[in-house]
């Protein structure tokens, strides 16, 4: 299934970033074929849980659909809890590990429709994905669609791999792995119906 991608430094119209510009620097110096779009925003560590009115910084995505995933570094320690705020109701959860890119925070099954969630905690914020909804508009909208997706056909000697990505910042693989083949001759087909396909190597889509 495709998913709705929102990009950090692209998605004007989805993102709302609260606090002062400085403390939500962007980082493009390193590797930047390690993050989507070539950056990432980064918060500041003294946004804490208590709620919007009471965090310095915070990141809010506005969407049409029933879910929602966060996928960059969050900077509390691993275990360690974190707050979302999804549709005005705070609640807690332990992100994903700090050691390397990956998802953060994925939120519930939603109803199909608006929605917002805020993330309160320090992180540093590659992209977003949603999951669309029949009310979903999806023109002129970016997509994703992970390696492993059933419209995806695989012809020779493919296998899957879950390791981490290694780059400048480790990634781990979208959807968890990613396929591989070292056979110059085996193929990957996808049919899809729209203007233009791109396949990013090493990045969402892995082949």
């Amino acid at each position: 299934m495709a998913l709705l991608l929102l990009d950090d430094a692209g998605s004007t119209t989805h993102l709302i970033w609260r606090g002062q510009e400085l403390n939500w620097g962007r980082l493009s110096t390193l590797d930047s074929t390690s993050f989507l779009g070539g950056s990432i925003r980064f918060m500041a560590v003294d946004a804490h849980i208590g709620g919007i009115g009471n965090s310095t910084n915070t990141v809010t995505a506005l969407f049409n659909g029933t879910s929602i995933g966060f996928y960059g570094l969050p900077f509390a320690a691993d275990g360690t809890s974190m707050e979302a705020i999804v549709d005005g109701q705070s609640v807690t959860f332990i992100p994903g590990s700090n050691d390397y890119f990956g998802p953060v925070y994925q939120s519930p099954t939603l109803s199909d429709g608006l929605h917002n969630v805020t993330l309160v905690q320090g992180l540093e914020l590659d992209f977003m994905v949603v999951t669309p909804g029949t009310t979903t508009s999806l023109t002129g909208e970016l997509m994703i669609l992970d390696d492993g997706d059933q419209t995806m056909t695989y012809t020779g000697s493919w296998t899957k791999n879950s390791s981490i990505l290694a780059s400048d910042k480790s990634r781990a693989p979208f959807g968890g792995d990613f396929h591989q083949t070292t056979n110059s001759l085996d193929s990957a087909t996808l049919k899809f119906t729209g203007i233009i396909c791109v396949i990013i190597i090493n990045l969402l889509v892995e082949f």
